[in-house]
């Protein structure tokens, strides 16, 4: 289905109107609510046979589910140390090798 200008239009009076946005365009937590109970407003009649594209529209541009999840990559990362590192001839390894010394495991 292709979203015309006059179709985009539309869709943003039904969401505004029924107060499913915010003063930033942003889609309220009362639609999403409103969804998953299953009580949405009813579409004018003109939007009424693509109903389903519309809401999977709503949802794909507005759900924060469909938002990836960004982290911090700045951040340190835990490296966890393995059953190796507390033996002995692994400490006695690292000992020696420890100070900025390059190596090759073959």
């Amino acid at each position: 289905m292709e979203v015309t200008p006059q179709l985009a239009k539309q869709i943003y009076r039904y969401l505004a109107k029924n107060d499913y946005t915010d003063d930033n365009d942003q889609i309220t937590p009362a639609y999403h609510e409103a969804k998953r109970e299953e009580q949405l407003a009813a579409l004018p009649p003109e939007l009424q046979p693509h109903a389903e594209q519309i809401f999977q529209l709503i949802d794909s541009v507005f759900s924060e589910a469909q938002l990836p999840q960004i982290g911090d990559g700045r951040k340190a990362k835990l490296n966890p140390l393995n059953a190796n590192f507390e033996k002995k001839e692994f400490q006695a390894l690292w000992h020696k090798t420890n100070r900025k010394a390059a190596y090759t495991v073959l």
